[in-house]
């Protein structure tokens, strides 16, 4: 199970790209170019010709899971896309309240099989653990008052991002501790 890092939505195990974005989301290496002769006027105005003939888009056949293959054409995607899209909307009202603290409980009661508002209760509850943490080291004699400004205003900076976030409706971690998942 992965998440894309261009848009964050989920991609599945088998799959080469993104169901969301198409972006690939396995690098692989890229086979060395050999050096090819200069071009003259005859070899370019022939090369232009056939790009010109050769189709924009191509059906590609991936493997599936069970060794057959089926042919991409794009229709996974758009279903995929579009149930996300509807996930996004019928939940970013309560996306927002899992950013305030102890409130990002209401949003696991109510919705808990929506994965647009588990991904943004964990990053909720990720930000919550790490004021608390702001908030214990603050209370440290000598230093401890540089580390609770300096939290505070990064818990700060996080918060306004996991608000935009779930506003623009993608699941982007947060920086530094975003990465880290404690509710699947």
């Amino acid at each position: 199970m992965s998440y894309c890092r261009n848009c964050g939505a989920y991609v599945p195990d088998w799959a080469e790209n993104c169901p969301a974005c198409d972006t690939p989301v396995k690098q692989t290496a890229q086979p060395k170019k050999e050096k090819k002769p200069p071009k003259t006027a005859k070899t370019a105005s022939a090369g232009a010709q056939a790009r010109r003939e050769e189709p924009k888009y191509e059906r590609r056949e991936t493997a599936h899971r069970d060794g057959g293959t089926y042919t991409y054409d794009g229709s996974r995607r758009d279903k995929y896309a579009e149930s996300y899209d509807a996930d996004v909307r019928e939940n970013q009202s309560l996306g927002y309240l899992c950013y305030l603290g102890p409130l990002l409980i209401i949003p696991l009661l109510v919705r808990p099989k929506s994965r647009f508002l588990r991904y943004h209760c964990n990053q909720g509850l990720l930000l919550l653990i790490a004021a608390v943490l702001v908030s214990i080291f603050d209370g440290l004699p000598g230093i401890g008052w540089l580390i609770g400004i300096a939290g505070s205003i990064a818990a700060l900076i996080w918060l306004v991002q996991g608000m935009l976030n779930v506003n623009r409706g993608v699941r982007r971690p947060l920086p530094l501790i975003g990465d880290i998942t404690i509710l699947k």
